[in-house]
């Protein structure tokens, strides 16, 4: 089992991408980022702070989920939203016969 440490918001100085979704974090936009150490390997992790927020939430609905897993093997979400694949509450997107009326 991992382990977070040094979960803080931040504001970005430079452009990063989103661990979560597909639009990037620019500069001066706040994102959280952490560092994650599993059996001797590390990693810096960056996510807007809504998207983490979501992952969040979804980790809360489903209580069988671990903590160490993300609820979703994708990274190219809506930026704060889930898909229908880890998140089938989600709202999805309205249908391009919607958009077209």
């Amino acid at each position: 089992m991992g382990e977070t440490i040094g979960l803080r918001t931040v504001t970005a100085r430079v452009p990063r991408p989103c661990l979560w979704c597909k639009d990037g974090i620019q500069p001066g936009e706040q994102y959280d980022r952490w560092m994650w150490k599993d059996a001797g390997d590390v990693a810096f992790l960056a996510m807007h702070h809504v998207c983490f927020e979501r992952i969040e939430a979804i980790r809360a609905k489903d209580r069988y989920m671990d903590t160490d897993e993300f609820p979703c093997d994708r990274n190219d979400h809506d930026r704060g939203r889930g898909c229908y694949d880890c998140d089938p509450a989600a709202t999805l997107p309205p249908s391009e016969e919607e958009e077209t009326q």
